[in-house]
C-alpha cells in the first residue's frame, strides 16, 4: 500500500480514536505529553496542551514535527501510522526506536531496549540514521557513555593499527541475529568505518566539558596521518576527515581545550619514523574564532602557538635543505686544477673559455641540485603539513605542520599576529613544493 498522508480532520479524528481506546480522558494524555516533553505540569500548563490537543483532534490545527515522537512513543504506533491516520500500519519501524532509544535519558529504558529481539538499534533507519547519528543530534553523551561503560561500544581499543582503514581498533560488542543474511551489522560498520561518528562524540565530549574522553579517543588524530612520512605521499588525504562539528566546539571551548589543542603531540609514521606535530587544522579553529567572536585571550593562545610552529617548521626544512645542499654539492662541482706559477695561462683565450664552461657546469648543477631539493619538500596545503626527507638534528626526515589564518578581526593585535603567520607560510611555501588532494 502506498503512503499518503491524511488531512488534518482525519488524523485528528484517528488520533482521538487512540487516545480513547487508551487513555481515561485526553486530559490525562496531556499531562503524559507534559511530562515526556520535560514541562511542568501545573493547571495551566495542563489546560494550554489541552486546548492544543482539542484544537489538533477537531482537525483545526496540524501535527507539528515535534509532537510526532511524544504521541508516537505514548500511542505505541508509527509517526506513518499518525500522519496517514491509520491507513498505514507499520508495526515496528526502525526510525521510532532508534529516534527513542537516543532522546531517552532512563537507563532503566535503554536496558530494555537494548534486550529487544529484533535488534532494530542495531541497524539504519529508513532515513538512513543509526542509534549513533540521533544520540549525537540530541547531545545525549550519557547514552553513548553508557554503551561504552558496558562494554558495548568502544571507539578505541588502545592499540594502533597503521595500515588499516580502522586505525584506532574501534568496535561493538552486540549479539547479532544468524541465520537471516546480512542484518545487525550497520552499527558496527558505522563505529568502525565512519570517522565522522568519533569526531562527532569528541566534539559532544568538549560541548559537555569531558576532557578525559578527548585524551582516551585520539581527539588530536585522523584515520591515514600514519601514512604521512618524511617523504609526504600525497593519496594520503587526511583532510576529508574535517569536521565542522569538531571545529565549532573547539573554538567554542574554554581555555583547557584550546590549550589542549595548541599542544603538540607523537605519532608514528607507517615506517615507525616519530614526528612531532600540532592538530593540522588549527587553522580553521582560528578562522572560526574569530569569525564568531570568541574572546581575543583565547584566539591569542591558538595564534602565537601556531606562529611558534610556523617558524620551527621553516627552521627546521631550512636548516635540513642547507646540509642536503652542501652534501650533494661535494663530488658534483669541477675543480679547475691551476699552475698559479703560469701566469700566462690565465690570459689565454682557450684557458678563459674553459673557465668560463667550469663555471657555468658547475652553477648549472647547484640550480639543479636546489631545484631537486626543492621537489623533494611537500607542502600539502590541504592536509597543512609538510614532508621533507632530508634528515636534521639526527631525525630521519619529518612531518611538520604548516598554518594559515583566512579570517579578518577587527583586533589590531589580532591582525598583527595573523599577518606575522602568514608571513611565515609564504616563506615556507617558497622552499618546497606545494601539492594538493585534487
Amino acid at each position: 500500500m502506498n503512503y499518503k498522508n491524511a488531512t488534518n480532520e482525519q488524523i485528528g479524528t484517528y488520533l482521538k480514536s487512540l487516545i480513547d481506546k487508551q487513555y481515561t480522558s485526553a486530559r490525562q494524555f496531556g499531562i503524559d505529553c507534559l511530562k515526556l516533553e520535560g514541562h511542568s505540569v501545573e493547571n495551566d500548563d495542563i489546560a494550554r496542551m489541552s486546548n492544543r490537543l482539542t484544537q489538533i483532534t477537531k482537525g483545526n490545527k496540524s501535527i507539528q514535527l515535534d509532537d510526532l515522537p511524544v504521541f508516537s512513543k505514548l500511542l505505541g504506533v508509527s509517526y506513518e501510522e499518525i500522519l496517514s491516520a491509520g491507513k498505514y500500519i507499520v508495526p515496528t519501524k526502525n526510525h521510532m526506536s532508534n529516534y527513542l532509544i537516543a532522546s531517552e535519558t532512563d537507563e532503566k529504558e535503554w536496558e530494555k531496549l537494548f534486550n529487544r529481539l529484533d535488534n532494530i538499534f542495531l541497524n539504519r533507519d529508513e532515513y538512513n540514521k543509526t542509534v549513533l547519528d540521533y544520540a549525537i543530534e540530541f547531545n545525549n553523551l550519557k547514552l553513548i557513555k553508557f554503551l561504552i561503560n558496558k562494554g558495548n561500544l568502544w571507539l578505541s581499543s588502545g592499540q594502533i593499527d597503521k595500515q588499516s582503514y580502522n586505525p584506532y581498533g574501534a568496535g561493538t560488542n552486540f549479539n547479532r541475529r544468524t541465520g537471516i543474511g546480512d542484518i545487525d551489522v550497520d552499527l558496527d560498520i558505522q563505529v568502525k568505518y565512519e570517522d565522522r561518528i568519533r569526531t562527532d562524540i569528541i566534539a559532544l565530549a568538549i560541548d559537555n566539558g569531558d576532557f578525559v574522553f578527548l585524551e582516551q579517543n585520539h581527539a588530536k588524530e585522523m584515520p591515514y596521518l600514519y601514512g604521512i612520512d618524511s617523504y609526504g605521499i600525497t593519496a594520503m588525504d587526511i583532510s576529508k576527515y574535517k569536521n565542522s562539528r569538531l571545529t565549532e566546539a573547539i573554538a567554542h571551548g574554554d581555555k583547557t581545550i584550546i590549550e589542549y589543542y595548541a599542544k603538540e603531540y607523537e605519532y608514528e609514521d607507517c615506517h615507525n619514523n616519530k614526528h612531532r606535530i600540532v592538530y593540522p587544522f588549527i587553522g580553521d579553529i582560528i578562522d572560526r574564532m574569530i569569525d564568531d567572536g570568541m574572546p581575543s585571550e583565547l584566539i591569542d593562545v591558538l595564534l602565537d602557538k601556531a606562529i611558534e610552529v610556523n617558524k620551527n617548521t621553516y627552521k627546521r626544512i631550512s636548516k635540513a635543505s642547507e646540509i642536503e645542499y652542501s652534501k650533494r654539492l661535494e663530488g658534483n662541482l669541477i675543480k679547475e686544477e691551476r699552475k698559479w706559477d703560469e701566469i700566462q695561462d690565465l690570459l689565454d683565450d682557450e684557458h678563459k673559455i674553459r673557465a668560463k664552461m667550469i663555471e657555468e657546469y658547475n652553477e648549472a648543477m647547484r640550480n639543479n641540485i636546489r631545484e631537486m631539493i626543492r621537489d623533494s619538500i611537500r607542502i600539502n596545503v590541504d592536509n597543512c603539513l609538510v614532508s621533507c626527507p632530508f634528515k636534521y638534528d639526527n631525525e630521519n626526515g619529518l612531518v611538520a605542520n604548516i598554518i594559515k589564518v583566512n579570517s579578518k578581526s577587527d583586533s589590531r593585535k589580532i591582525v598583527k599576529k595573523v599577518e606575522q603567520l602568514n608571513d611565515v607560510y609564504k616563506q615556507i611555501l617558497e622552499i618546497g613544493n606545494v601539492v594538493d588532494n585534487k
